[in-house]
């Protein structure tokens, strides 16, 4: 490290990667973003917020109330992004727990595998068309483009727009609390044990 500046083989070294992994992966997206590399090699790391002087590992519980209080959307960057596997955690509960409106960093198909549960997302107050995008670097960058667009709305235009999101929001924060969710995970975990209860029968039965 050099002028508080974290180099790619020193990131490698904490993260207990080899060199060429992370270079691999900016290799890949010099395409989409050109100074991908520059940026890499010259970003600061850690980045933190005013006040802080540590990174805390705080995704499991509620927490930044303050910031969510000053925040008009929250993005939630869940923990597996690439691939067709769905994988809801609690990242993608803490906004619906909070009571804010979010934009969903993961799988495509998750605002779509999220809905199935109850909840309702916000495709009539911004553009989801995200989740249905394939290709994970398009969507990425479909994301972007949203994130900016919603950022540089007036004031005035971001009341009015989180105005329209209160009856989701409200939907989500009861669908939540108050049995709704827990009577649908009731079910499919029902649905789950009877199947591998029948499927345990019928190997019996074929023996």
């Amino acid at each position: 490290m050099s002028n508080g500046k974290v180099r790619i083989y020193e990131l490698s070294k904490e993260l207990n990667l080899e060199n060429k992994d992370i270079k691999d992966i900016v290799y890949f997206y010099r395409h989409f973003w050109t100074d991908i590399e520059s940026t890499m090699s010259e970003i600061d790391l850690p980045r933190f917020f005013p006040g802080e002087d540590t990174q805390r590992m705080s995704s499991c519980w509620l927490d930044q109330f303050d910031l969510c209080a000053e925040s008009l959307i929250y993005h939630v960057s869940e923990t597996v992004y690439f691939g067709r596997r769905q994988h809801l955690t609690e990242k993608t509960f803490k906004p619906i727990a909070m009571g804010m409106p979010f934009v969903l960093s993961a799988p495509v198909g998750s605002l779509a595998y999220l809905r199935q549960y109850g909840f309702k997302t916000f495709d009539t107050i911004w553009n989801e068309d995200y989740d249905t995008i394939q290709d994970d670097q398009i969507r990425t960058r479909q994301l972007s483009t949203l994130l900016k667009k919603l950022d540089s709305q007036s004031e005035q235009e971001k009341n009015t727009m989180f105005k329209k999101c209160i009856p989701i929001i409200e939907h989500n924060w009861n669908h939540f609390y108050h049995g709704g969710f827990e009577k649908v995970l009731w079910a499919e975990l029902t649905t789950m044990l009877n199947n591998l209860k029948a499927a345990a029968q019928g190997d019996l039965s074929s023996n």
